[in-house]
């Protein structure tokens, strides 16, 4: 059987992957671990405006989700989810603001 070659990831895109999984942490670390729907244990961070459409990776664009919410999220499509995560995801930072100002 024939392999194919693997290519070498760029300088710069090493850098992003980086820089993402930074903000990725920091993001999980923020809604505590919990998907920000269903509060069960969070295994991916979604982009609430996709990468595709110019979403950055920024926290404010990231949002904690279990498995089953982030395939509902793709599936069901961003018209319908997106309103709803920036909420919650606006409301976390409030709770994060509030507690660390007490």
């Amino acid at each position: 059987m024939k392999r194919t070659p693997i290519k070498p990831i760029s300088k710069k895109r090493r850098a992003r992957l980086a820089a993402y999984l930074e903000v990725r942490r920091e993001v999980l670390t923020r809604d505590r671990w919990r998907c920000l729907v269903c509060s069960k244990p969070a295994v991916d961070t979604h982009h609430i405006l996709y990468r595709s459409q110019g979403g950055p990776d920024e926290a404010w664009n990231l949002i904690s989700l279990c498995r089953t919410c982030h395939d509902l999220a793709h599936a069901q499509g961003p018209s319908i989810w997106r309103e709803t995560l920036y909420k919650k995801v606006e409301a976390q930072q409030r709770w994060l603001d509030a507690s660390a100002s007490s």
